[in-house]
């Protein structure tokens, strides 16, 4: 059975250059079946260099607009923010990097940047979507 849920509890708002807290990274389109417990990734170093998992990509849906990060039998709604710190999520480039690049490019608060960019990692790792 499928169902929508939101998987984190705030995002970004970058594009008006101030941080937002209403809006969701992710909207599932499938029922959550991630691994709990062991394993789980609670932390996040600032070295680590994500990047999508095998099978996982980041997509636009010309239909209905936007971006869908797809997974085997799985399909995430992606928001503005979600993408534009996927689209950073190479294998090269650390967290920290990534954080850099996002804080100037939108004149947003580093440190904030940084806890809302490891929490949809954190959230995205859990659910094997991303590879730290």
């Amino acid at each position: 059975m499928l169902r929508r849920e939101l998987l984190t509890r705030s995002g970004l708002a970058l594009a008006a250059g101030a941080m937002g807290s209403s809006a969701g990274w992710l909207d599932a389109a499938a029922q959550d079946n991630s691994p709990k417990g062991a394993g789980a990734v609670t932390a996040l170093a600032d070295d680590a260099r994500p990047r999508l998992a095998r099978g996982v990509r980041l997509q636009e849906d010309k239909a209905r607009g936007g971006f869908v990060l797809l997974a085997p039998e799985r399909v995430l709604r992606a928001n503005g923010t979600a993408v534009e710190v996927l689209r950073l999520c190479d294998g090269e480039r650390t967290v920290a990097a990534l954080v850099d690049v996002l804080a100037a490019r939108f004149a947003v608060d580093r440190a904030r940047i940084a806890a809302e960019v490891a929490a949809l990692l954190i959230d995205l790792a859990a659910k094997r979507m991303v590879e730290l």
